[in-house]
C-alpha cells in the first residue's frame, strides 16, 4: 500500500504516462469474451503490464484500495459471463460441425476454448498486481460523500465507493500537476453511465474537476493505449 504523496513521489522519480485503473476496467478482460466491444482489452492489458516491467518504466498503474477489494468480490461472476460465452460459441460450432457433415462440406475445426476463462483471469490479475495500491484516505470520504448528496452527475446517483476512487485519482493528478508533471495522467473506466458524457468525454457536471486536475478519461484499457500511442508517449 501506498499514500497519495509516496505514490507521487514515485511518479515523479520515474516520469512515465500513469493510467488510474477502475474496477471495471481491470474486469473487463475477464469479461471480454461476451461483449465485442471488449475483444482487445486482454491485448491492452497485456501492454500495460509489460509497459511495468520495463526498465525504465513505460507506465504506472495505480488503483485506489477500493478496487482490490472489489476485484476479489466480483472476479467469480466475470469468468461465470466468460463461461457462458465460451460455451455459446461450443454450441454455435457443433451446430456449424453438423451442418458441416450433413451436407458434405469439409469438417470444420475450432479452436480448444476451456482455458480461456482462466487465461483471462490470470491477465486480469496480473494487471491489477502491476498497480500500486492507494491506501484509504480519510480525508477524501467527505468531497466524495458532497457528491453523492449532491447528485453528482444528475443522470445517476453514483454509489459512494466511485465517487471515493475518482477522489483519490484526482487528487494524486492535481499533486502532478502543481507539480508540472508533463506526462499524461488518465482515468480508465467503462462505467459510462457514471463518469461518461457524450462522445466518450467526461460528463458535464465532472468536466471541470477533470481539467482543473489535469486528468484525462478514457472509457476502455484499448482506448487509453490508443490515447497515449497517439501522444507519442510509449511505443
Amino acid at each position: 500500500m501506498s499514500t497519495i504523496a509516496q505514490l507521487v513521489a514515485e511518479i515523479l522519480d520515474a516520469p512515465a504516462p500513469v493510467l488510474f485503473l477502475d474496477t471495471c476496467a481491470i474486469m473487463d478482460v475477464v469479461r471480454a469474451p461476451r461483449d465485442e466491444k471488449l475483444d482487445r482489452s486482454m491485448i491492452a492489458a497485456e501492454t500495460l503490464v509489460a509497459l511495468t516491467r520495463r526498465v525504465p518504466r513505460g507506465i504506472h498503474l495505480a488503483v485506489s484500495d477500493i478496487v482490490l477489494q472489489e476485484w476479489n468480490a466480483n472476479v467469480a461472476s466475470a469468468r461465470a459471463d466468460a463461461n457462458a460465452a465460451v460455451n455459446a460459441y461450443g454450441r454455435v460450432a457443433n451446430v456449424a460441425a453438423a451442418m458441416a457433415a450433413k451436407f458434405g462440406a469439409d469438417s470444420l475445426t475450432f479452436p480448444p476454448l476451456a482455458q480461456l476463462p482462466d487465461e483471462l483471469q490470470q491477465i486480469s490479475k496480473a494487471l491489477l498486481d502491476g498497480c500500486v495500491i492507494v491506501d484509504r484516505e480519510p480525508t477524501l470520504l467527505n468531497p466524495a460523500m458532497d457528491r453523492v448528496l449532491g447528485d453528482r452527475p444528475a443522470k445517476k446517483k453514483t454509489d459512494i465507493k466511485d465517487w471515493y476512487l475518482l477522489e483519490v485519482y484526482l487528487a494524486v493528478a492535481r499533486d502532478l500537476k502543481a507539480k508540472a508533471y508533463t506526462h499524461r495522467v488518465v482515468f480508465v473506466s467503462s462505467n459510462t453511465a457514471d463518469f461518461a458524457g457524450a462522445g466518450g468525454k467526461p460528463h458535464p457536471d465532472l468536466a471541470d474537476d477533470f481539467s482543473d486536475a489535469g486528468l484525462r478519461y478514457a472509457v476502455s484499457l484499448d482506448s487509453a493505449v490508443a490515447q497515449l500511442r497517439g501522444n507519442h508517449q510509449f511505443p
